[in-house]
């Protein structure tokens, strides 16, 4: 938590990693298969590979590309998978279910309803927000906004105050520091913040 890499995989093939984030692979990579399991949030641009296909494995999604450019969230304690193709062109696979994605499009598997659902994405200028020091919020809660602010900024959070958690955000916040996140969020809601060492303490303003 709290850092970012990048990592070039023996094809070439050039990987982003979130905070938070393994990425995995066998030693026949790129001799038999082009396999990576990912668990946490990555951007991959592929090496175009006509004879060896390029392949994700998150939970129980799988993302197929040749030569492409695309984001994949699969924290393993989220209730989504999100696919986000930026160039190219991925197939994913759940359960058998195949859905392909042209650019500016994404993939949605919830992993409670067992559902697989395409679409357009809403920020064609912003498809990709970590890549660019950005944080993009969707009608996001304050729970999860907080685990996100958790893995970012390697803090822990706790809340005296559970009505609080569903409190709903959206906007983006460009080179973002912790305390401009948490000014923000008391600034346009009924939100106090106490920081103690790497412990964040949101609670209700009374």
């Amino acid at each position: 938590s709290g850092q970012r890499s990048e990592i070039v995989l023996p094809d070439g093939t050039v990987v982003n990693l979130n905070s938070g984030t393994t990425v995995t692979y066998s030693s026949s990579y790129n001799d038999k298969n082009r396999l990576v399991k990912l668990d946490g949030e990555a951007f991959f641009d592929v090496k175009k590979n006509d004879r060896i296909p390029f392949v994700v494995e998150t939970g129980d999604c799988s993302i197929k590309a040749v030569g492409t450019k695309f984001n994949v969230r699969g924290y393993g304690d989220e209730t989504e998978i999100v696919t986000t193709l930026v160039e190219g062109k991925v197939i994913t696979t759940v359960h058998g279910v195949e859905e392909s994605l042209l650019p500016n499009q994404q993939i949605v598997f919830d992993k409670v309803a067992n559902t697989l659902t395409k679409k357009n994405a809403r920020r064609t200028d912003h498809l990709v927000p970590w890549m660019d020091d950005e944080i993009l919020f969707e009608n996001t809660s304050l729970r999860d906004i907080a685990a996100v602010l958790e893995r970012q900024y390697n803090v822990k959070i706790i809340f005296d105050d559970c009505e609080i958690l569903d409190y709903s955000y959206t906007g983006l916040i460009k080179n973002s520091s912790l305390t401009n996140v948490l000014d923000l969020i008391s600034g346009t809601s009924p939100v106090l913040y106490d920081i103690s060492g790497n412990v964040i303490k949101f609670s209700r303003k009374q």
